[in-house]
This record gives C-alpha cells, structure tokens and sequence, in this order.
C-alpha cells in the first residue's frame, strides 16, 4: 500500500514531467477519492464525472500543488468543489415542479457544505412523506434516496418503469401539492 511519502515522490517525478507518476498516483487514489464523493453523491453517474474531473483539474494544476497536507487530501478537496459545483448546475436546471428531485439535489448540498440549506422544508417534506400511502412513499425513498432507477424499481416492484414513472409522477405530484399547503 503506497504511503503519502510514496505519492509526494510520485507528485515530484510528475510535476517533473513524468505522465506515468501522474497515472499510478490516479491509480492508487482513484478508489479513496471515488469513496469520498460516493458519500456525498447520489448517483453511480455523478461519482463517475466528478472524479474523473478532479483528476483532470489536478492534473492542470498540479505544478500549483504544495505538500502542505496530502495529495490525496488536495485531490478529494477539488473533487469537493467539482461535486458542489455539479450540484449547483443540476438545481439550476431542474424543472420548477420536479420537487422530489429538487430535495434530493438539496440534500445532497447540505451534506457537501455541512449546512442545512432550508431546515424548515426539509421538516415540511418529512410530514408531508409520511401523509403519502405506503407504495408510493417507498417508492419516492427508493428512487430518490436510495437512487434506484426505474428499471430497477420495475424489477423491484415486478412491474414496468413505465408504471414506475407514472406512480412516481403521482408521488410526486402529491408531495408538491402538501408541500404548497394544497392537501
């Protein structure tokens, strides 16, 4: 198992110019950095864009890294921004009536800044969870904090994900409506 001290060398030899260093320091850290953002993301795919980009952005910056911690501390914290980064780019994108997914994204920001961005909703969401019927609510835990997709849910549930996608619809349709004081 490759120490710190093992990948300041490799950091040398890279910023020297040696691109293999720079790939076995990918190598080693890849699994620590991919379990990192992991904790923090809700999608296999977002965990895979945002590594992949923090190792590109290290390897730009790499003649601005000094050892004043670890690399693979400096790479987890680019990996950071890159996820809050995303993050702020899917909120900014989604739909106004997309709320399940709105929440999630929201969630997710929260535990990347440490911060609860509107508690008083997140207590709102929590009862108006627990107003929905069984099926439904288990299928919108499921989906959106589980982040199963609706393939997997359709094999789940011994059903189709064009059902899935019409009950989580509903779900969600139903939340909203809580949510805005309609139900």
């Amino acid at each position: 198992m490759p120490t710190p001290a093992d990948h300041d060398r490799l950091v040398l030899a890279a910023q020297a110019g040696d691109a293999d260093a720079f790939t076995r320091l990918v190598e080693d850290l890849a699994p620590e950095v991919q379990a990192f953002v992991a904790a923090r993301a809700r999608s296999a795919a977002l965990v895979d864009e945002v590594v992949q980009a923090a190792f590109v952005t290290a390897w730009e910056r790499l003649d601005g890294y000094q050892a004043r911690g670890t690399f693979a501390s400096w790479v987890k914290g680019i990996a950071h921004n890159h996820l809050r980064d995303e993050l702020r780019r899917i909120r900014r994108a989604l739909p106004e009536g997309d709320l399940a997914e709105r929440l999630v994204v929201e969630d997710c920001l929260a535990d990347i800044d440490g911060t609860e961005e509107d508690s008083s909703q997140d207590g709102r969401l929590a009862d108006c969870l627990e107003r929905l019927p069984e099926r439904p609510r288990r299928l919108i835990v499921q989906r959106y904090w589980e982040g199963a997709s609706l393939d997997g849910l359709a094999r789940r549930h011994r059903s189709t994900a064009n059902a899935m996608a019409a009950l989580l619809y509903r779900a969600r349709k139903a939340l909203l409506g809580c949510l805005e004081g309609r139900t």
